[in-house]
């Protein structure tokens, strides 16, 4: 049963709607579906109504975009994150230069990475942080509230 749940789960919105707009379709032509289910004349017309607004409603929404992809600014942080908030174990020289810029931005130096040396930025709240700072917390990959935790 977890697994028919978890599959449910994990089925897109519009293919559940589609699913279930041919289901009342099928239940408005049909006049008996078991022994034990019969549906009568005047809810065959409902079913009608209800299946075709299922089926176009997961129609429409298979053609447009979820919110999150639509959102021009998540898109691009979601681009720009390549690194997960748990990768400060790497040594500066290992770090690809937009990373090493980035931790600049927030003021580390390639000595006071080496020697867990850390600036001022870092006892910060993610609000106290300047704009550009932000900007490179959460290129980074950091959350604010990661980064608030973070100290």
């Amino acid at each position: 049963m977890n697994d028919i749940i978890k599959a449910v789960a994990d089925t897109p919105v519009p293919t559940i709607l589609v699913v279930a707009g041919i289901f009342f379709l099928l239940m408005s032509v049909a006049s008996k579906v078991s022994a034990h289910l019969s549906i009568p004349e005047n809810r065959k017309k409902q079913s009608l109504l209800l299946g075709v607004g299922l089926l176009l409603g997961g129609v429409v929404l298979s053609f447009v975009p979820a919110l999150e992809q639509s959102d021009a600014a998540t898109a691009e942080l979601a681009a720009a994150v390549k690194q997960t908030p748990a990768n400060w174990d790497v040594a500066w020289g290992e770090m690809n230069e937009e990373d090493r810029l980035l931790w600049s931005k927030l003021g580390w130096t390639e000595e006071d990475w080496n020697n867990d040396a850390r600036p001022v930025s870092y006892e910060k709240a993610f609000g106290a942080l300047t704009p550009a700072q932000q900007d490179a917390v959460m290129k980074l990959g950091f959350t604010p509230a990661q980064w608030d935790a973070s100290d």
